[in-house]
């Protein structure tokens, strides 16, 4: 709604980010233990005006950097919250990729550094993956003759039917697995 209005109502954006700015900086300053649903509110908030490019990435930035400064407890949720809303969104837009890779690199030092319980151990390393994901290759599919293409949905279809409506009967000659005609076929 926010992205509508700011293209109709240029203060309407500015307004909210400063309000959501000051909300955030009051409630990590205040290191709370109550407070948590209300940080992860606000800075999913400031995540999502990040991805419709309303809020900077400098200011996403400097809320990660603020998560790092002190990471423990909450701020480590505060910031897994903040880079799940983001996704691959800042690591792959390229004026943004350098440093969201700095910046989990760091995450991913500090989570190494620090003794860190399993949920929050766990919490960092899916962060990490949902934003950068490991690479991989392709997946190699098997080229096969249009007649073999045919011939297996054909079949395949056959055999579904004759298994649901019961078809084939005993008088039927079965398949053989070493029948060379239809090697093709059978899985590899």
């Amino acid at each position: 709604m926010v992205a509508t209005l700011s293209t109709c109502i240029k203060d309407v954006s500015f307004m909210l980010l400063q309000l959501l700015e000051e909300e955030f900086n009051s409630l990590i300053n205040k290191k709370d233990q109550m407070n948590i649903e209300t940080k992860i509110r606000n800075i999913r908030f400031i995540g999502e005006l990040c991805k419709f490019k309303i809020a900077s990435p400098g200011l996403v930035f400097g809320c990660l950097k603020t998560c790092l400064d002190d990471f423990s407890h909450h701020n480590i949720d505060v910031a897994c919250n903040l880079l799940e809303t983001c996704r691959q969104f800042l690591y792959r837009s390229p004026e943004t990729s350098v440093r969201m890779a700095n910046m989990l690199e760091i995450l991913m030092r500090l989570k190494n550094v620090k003794n860190l319980d399993p949920h929050h151990s766990t919490l960092l390393k899916n962060v990490y993956y949902l934003c950068k994901p490991p690479e991989r290759s392709a997946r190699v599919s098997k080229v096969r003759p249009p007649l073999h293409q045919f011939q297996k949905i054909n079949i395949g279809e056959l055999i579904i039917l004759s298994t649901t409506l019961g078809w084939l009967t005993e008088e039927e000659e079965p398949i053989k697995d070493n029948d060379q005609r239809i090697q093709y076929l059978l899985p590899t």
